[in-house]
């Protein structure tokens, strides 16, 4: 095999990792191409979760968004960047920051929101790292919130 058709083969090849590495890379980052539905709390469930105060509703927007906004009633915020930290906090250290018992490990009463569901997805897929395993999020975020809560 000439050295010019080895050079060639190998930059196809390296060529074609590269294009298989920035496609796997992109699915992991891009949540919403894969079906979330186990993961996702509608506004319907969410409003009757908040009704009965069985839910740890989390909001991690960023501190001014949730000014420039709103946010939902009953919600705490940990914006997005500090959910892997908040995890990890003691049980005393997670309520001196949020206000709020840290949840067990099992709730079934943790959920993520932030403006459309993109960063709750990540939030949720975060805690479920952490041991979290049935954490969830809404995933219309603040903005469907909102347009639902002004047409009810």
């Amino acid at each position: 095999m000439s050295s010019h058709r080895r050079t060639t083969m190998v930059s196809h090849v390296l060529g074609c990792l590269l294009i298989l590495s920035v496609a796997v890379a992109y699915s992991q980052e891009n949540p919403h191409d894969k079906d979330n539905s186990d993961l996702e709390v509608p506004y319907d469930k969410l409003k009757l979760l908040l009704r009965s105060g069985e839910i740890l509703l989390i909001d991690v927007r960023e501190p001014e968004e949730l000014v420039a906004i709103g946010r939902i009633d009953g919600s705490i915020n940990i914006p997005l960047g500090d959910v892997a930290d908040a995890f990890s906090l003691p049980d005393a250290d997670f309520l001196n920051n949020y206000g709020v018992d840290k949840p067990s490990r099992d709730s079934n009463d943790i959920v993520f929101y932030c403006r459309t569901g993109r960063r709750s997805l990540i939030a949720v897929k975060t805690a479920r790292r952490k041991g979290y395993s049935k954490a969830r999020h809404y995933p219309g975020g603040i903005v469907e919130w909102l347009e639902k809560e002004m047409t009810s």
